[in-house]
């Protein structure tokens, strides 16, 4: 498919401010999805009637939206630390120690997937502002495709050998395939059904793996269940996004004005993500490399800390689209205001 030309920003979400503030006029946008760019009129949501909603009304479906996705996510997420926290001892028991370091070094590199992305950070936030360009979307989407696939599998090589190399290059091409339809149903207000899609898959993943391993604990075939819930993400995502303007999704692709122009965002994201690889997989993998005999005890302490600590990771992805969007709609000084506001409460109950 052809790389669609520049898309013009969408309409206003309404034709005037809400009296609501940031907050309600941001989290309108989690109720509908904004049309395609340069189509005529407001946007519609999802049932096909017109959006024109009352300013008595605003508040109510302002909260109503942000509750949802807050719920989906951190509901989703409990389940999943649930399960990792259950997990840990099987898969202690049936890989034992060593190969659960492993196991525990395996899962950290498959996470450089969303530490080294570069379109969902961009591209979430674009979506939920209507305010981004398909040349350069297709462009960086083109270098994620490569940067991700190609740094997991070769630090799974180094540090594990060929036989993990593979499937984690497979999940890490399914994660950054995946991307894009994470970035359009997320910045059009699913934040919330995307993000539980993903913990849900990688919860049913954990079990696969215990399971796995109990029967075959040598070699990787376990792996393999965390690739294929990334590949379940991508066609689940799809199929969330199978009504969008196919312009709005558009094919990878290369626009070398368009890269330059995105250049010192993705330098940017890329230093952030480069830092995240060494804070979360440089000690595991200098255990793995220098083999420590503790290094599978070790994991497991820093495995179960991890999985307590989700709440700020799912606040974050849920509110990251509400308030971008609050931003293009009244402005950072409201939409800071209303972030403000909701950080006070969230902070204490979250402490």
């Amino acid at each position: 498919m052809s790389t669609p030309p520049t898309s013009a920003p969408l309409p206003p979400i309404d034709a005037r401010p809400p009296a609501g503030g940031a907050a309600e006029s941001c989290a309108r946008g989690a109720d509908r999805p904004t049309g395609a760019a340069g189509s005529a009129g407001a946007p519609q949501p999802r049932d096909g009637r017109r959006a024109t909603w009352t300013d008595a009304e605003r508040p109510r479906r302002a909260r109503g939206a942000l509750a949802r996705s807050l719920t989906g996510q951190l509901g989703s997420q409990a389940v999943l630390a649930a399960v990792g926290i259950a997990a840990l001892p099987l898969l202690a028991r049936n890989l034992g120690a060593e190969r659960y370091g492993h196991f525990s070094l395996a899962l950290a590199v498959l996470g450089l997937s969303s530490g080294l992305d570069l379109v969902r950070p961009r591209y979430v936030r674009g979506f939920a502002r209507g305010d981004w360009d398909a040349r350069e979307f297709a462009s960086v989407w083109t270098i994620d495709l490569l940067l991700v696939t190609g740094v997991a599998t070769l630090v799974a090589l180094v540090g594990l050998g060929a036989g993990a190399a593979v499937p984690i290059g497979v999940g890490a091409l399914a994660f950054a395939a995946a991307s894009r339809e994470f970035s359009w149903l997320a910045g059009n207000g699913r934040v919330g059904t995307v993000t539980a899609a993903r913990n849900l898959m990688w919860a049913a993943a954990t079990v696969g793996a215990v399971v796995v391993s109990a029967a075959r604990p040598d070699g990787w075939l376990w792996l393999w269940c965390f690739p294929a819930a990334s590949a379940t993400c991508l066609v689940v995502y799809r199929f969330l996004a199978r009504g969008a303007d196919r312009a709005m999704l558009p094919a990878p692709g290369w626009d070398a004005a368009a890269w330059r122009r995105a250049r010192p965002d993705v330098r940017d994201l890329l230093g952030h993500g480069l830092a995240v690889l060494v804070l979360g997989s440089a000690d595991k993998l200098l255990l793995e490399r220098g083999g420590h005999a503790g290094a599978g005890a070790y994991m497991g302490q820093y495995d179960l800390a991890v999985k307590v600590h989700v709440v700020s990771t799912a606040l974050g992805a849920a509110l990251y689209p509400v308030w971008s969007r609050g931003v293009r709609a009244d402005g950072i000084e409201a939409a800071a205001r209303g972030f403000r506001r909701f950080a006070s409460r969230a902070s204490f109950a979250y402490f």
